[in-house]
C-alpha cells in the first residue's frame, strides 16, 4: 500500500518542494484572502438562510471574515 500511495504522492511531492518558501507563504495568504473575501459575493438570502431574522451578528460573511483574519496575520508577518 505504501508502494502505491508514495507512486501517487511522488510528483506533487517534488512540485512542492521545487517551490521556494516565499512563493508558498504568498500562495497560502492567496488562498486565505480568496477565502475571507468569497462569501461576500453571495446573495443576502443565501447567508441568511434558515435564520430567525437578519441581524448583524447572524452574518456569515462576517465569521468567516473574522475567522480568516487571524490566519492572515499570522502568514502576513511570521
Amino acid at each position: 500500500m505504501r508502494a502505491i500511495l508514495e507512486a501517487i504522492f511522488a510528483p506533487l511531492d517534488a512540485l512542492l518542494q521545487a517551490i521556494p518558501f516565499a512563493a508558498a507563504r504568498w500562495c497560502v495568504v492567496a488562498f486565505l484572502l480568496i477565502s475571507a473575501v468569497l462569501p461576500f459575493f453571495l446573495s443576502d438570502d443565501y447567508i441568511f438562510l434558515g435564520s430567525p431574522d437578519r441581524s448583524r451578528w447572524r452574518d456569515l460573511r462576517l465569521w468567516a471574515l473574522a475567522f480568516m483574519a487571524p490566519y492572515l496575520l499570522i502568514y502576513l508577518l511570521f
